[in-house]
């Protein structure tokens, strides 16, 4: 009788290639605009999970230096790389269908998105109205100096804009902002004017971009980059059987929001002078793996 041979697939890649599908539903023009533009919010959704909590297992244990034969058939020394080559296929798939898919379906539905494309002159005082009254009270522009380095911490999955200023006259010296973007306390998009029978819609994010002006007086904008951090959320119990289990839970619980970075999503535009200064600047508070090359270039809305 014949050896039984069975192939077992890595669970994360498996994930991977799962989460993917649920992409892909949002390239399928049968299912419904509505619920297309949903896919893509859970597949986006569900990859911020896979970096809290399945990538710091990966690195973890993909550094480990063993012969255990168990742990190395889960945990392949490449694995970290496949992760990335998967992601960045699958965020560069995303683009795709927001960009060549979506958009133009929303158009053929009289609805025009901003993304990307320059704001019409009709809308540019309603914008200025709305960032005024509206959105400027929310927003806490940081200039990234030497002297504040330690007090600057990047939230986890929450949105920034990275500034480039004009350089200081003094110094010659490369100038950055950092400037929150409070889509946790405010609408993620707002509606314009029509215009000939089409409804206009704006990102947060743009609404401040047209601003920044406002933002940093005194200072010449530049340029601004979307990025986004996703931090280790993986709960470390050293012992759960002395002491109290809940309250072990409670306080690992509140550090969740404070771990390692696994994740840097920024604009695929963004220079790499300006990244190596992120890396540089908030290497303390982010704990950002060297070894990994985890950084993610894609435009983050």
């Amino acid at each position: 009788m014949a050896d039984n041979k069975f192939t077992f697939l890595n669970r994360d890649l498996s994930w991977l290639s799962f989460n993917h599908r649920v992409l892909l539903e949002a390239a399928d023009e049968t299912v419904p605009l509505y619920s297309r533009i949903q896919f893509l919010s859970i597949f986006s959704s569900n990859l911020d999970e896979f970096f809290r909590v399945r990538m710091p297992s990966i690195y973890a244990f993909t550094s480990i230096n063993t012969k255990k034969t168990s742990l190395r058939e889960e945990y392949p020394e490449d694995l970290v790389n496949k992760v990335k080559e998967m992601v960045q296929a699958q965020l560069e798939n995303f683009g795709s269908i927001l960009q060549q898919k979506i958009l133009p379906s929303l158009k053929q539905n009289d609805i025009h998105l901003y993304y990307g494309d320059a704001i019409s002159n009709e809308h540019s005082e309603s914008i200025r109205e709305y960032f005024l009254s509206k959105i400027l009270s929310f927003l806490q522009p940081v200039i990234l100096l030497e002297e504040n380095q330690s007090k600057v911490f990047l939230e986890n999955n929450y949105l920034y804009f990275i500034v480039q200023l004009e350089s200081r006259p003094e110094s010659g010296l490369p100038l950055y902002g950092l400037l929150n973007i409070p889509s946790d306390q405010l609408p993620r998009f707002t509606e314009l004017q029509k215009i000939n029978g089409t409804h206009f819609i704006l990102f947060l994010d743009d609404a401040i971009r047209e601003n920044l002006a406002e933002v940093f007086p005194g200072y010449k904008v530049i340029d601004a980059f979307s990025v986004k951090l996703t931090r280790d959320a993986d709960l470390n119990l050293e012992d759960e059987f002395t002491g109290d289990l809940a309250e072990k839970i409670e306080k690992q619980l509140g550090k969740r929001d404070i771990g390692s970075a696994t994740r840097f999503l920024f604009d695929g535009r963004m220079p790499e002078s300006i990244r190596e200064f992120i890396k540089n600047y908030f290497k303390n508070n982010c704990s950002f793996r060297f070894e990994h090359n985890y950084f993610i270039g894609i435009t983050v809305k």
